[in-house]
């Protein structure tokens, strides 16, 4: 008797199972999502800061130009809004990344003029690295940099007249902000040797990696070791197509090169392409391809 309750009560869980499954849908729009094996290191995190707000005190302009920084979207964009129109253009965001510990940042008092049209602002900032103009990533030590912000009325608003070039990055967002690339230089024994270098991941990243590996030649501590195909070669400009073509403009100094020495810009540009998904790489002089040897 107890074994058939035990079967009866089985099956009307099973009966109210079965009734819950009904109601699943079995109709519409689907989304396929990754494959186990797929990467997802290629999705990038990319932070969407607010602009400066109206009546803004000129501490709160210096903090969201500091949070700003970390958006390098349209050339740093909504970072020169909180700039005046003559600061937007001297501004250079490029020159210097400061990778900071974001909770040892001190702001001080803004101090005014006698006027009240303008002052000062000083941020300390405690870095733990730093980023120069050529994408070179270097540890720092735990000096703390001071940072200088002078200020100005501009129609009524709070905006910054003069701040240091570069921006600080917070260490624990660095690496969603910049990405890592290798330029391809030239080692002995027909090797390639990598120089990694970090830069914002933006829509200019294909040609500030060009840029430097035709002009900016190895980082110092590889001088010694490596060399560069393109001494004396400067870069005009780089287009790369859908279908994972890029051709690259160059000055005439191509033209005149050997073959040998054309085969080693043509490698260079290939495997320091090849991780934007480029297979083909056309080296252009005045509209003219040049060619080199496998």
């Amino acid at each position: 008797m107890r074994r058939t309750l035990r079967t009866i009560a089985l099956g009307a869980v099973l009966t109210l199972a079965l009734a819950g499954c009904a109601g699943l849908p079995i109709e519409g729009s689907f989304q396929a999502g990754l494959k186990a094996d797929d990467p997802t290191s290629t999705i990038r995190w990319q932070f969407s800061p607010d602009g400066p707000e109206d009546g803004a005190k000129p501490i709160e302009i210096v903090l969201g130009f500091l949070d700003a920084g970390e958006s390098p979207a349209n050339d740093w964009e909504v970072a020169r809004e909180f700039l005046t129109p003559s600061a937007r253009t001297t501004w250079d965001p490029d020159a210097r990344v400061t990778v900071d510990r974001v909770n040892d940042r001190e702001i001080g008092d803004f101090l005014a003029d006698d006027a009240g049209e303008s002052g000062q602002v000083s941020v300390r900032v405690a870095p733990t690295a730093s980023v120069d103009e050529t994408g070179r990533y270097e540890l720092t030590g735990s000096a703390v940099r001071s940072l200088e912000f002078e200020l100005a009325l501009v129609d009524g608003e709070w905006r910054i007249s003069s701040a240091p070039d570069g921006v600080v990055v917070q260490s624990g967002t660095f690496s969603s902000i910049y990405t890592p690339q290798k330029l391809m230089f030239s080692g002995p024994g027909d090797r390639l040797v990598p120089d990694l270098r970090w830069f914002p991941d933006s829509g200019g990243l294909v040609d500030r990696v060009v840029h430097e590996l035709v002009e900016g030649g190895p980082a110092d501590w590889l001088d010694l070791a490596v060399s560069s195909a393109f001494s004396g070669v400067t870069l005009n400009r780089v287009t790369v197509d859908d279908n994972g073509s890029a051709t690259v403009d160059l000055s005439a100094e191509v033209e005149e090169a050997d073959p040998v020495r054309r085969a080693r810009m043509q490698t260079q540009l290939e495997q320091t392409l090849s991780t934007f998904g480029v297979d083909q790489v056309r080296m252009m002089v005045d509209g003219h391809r040049v060619t080199a040897p496998d």
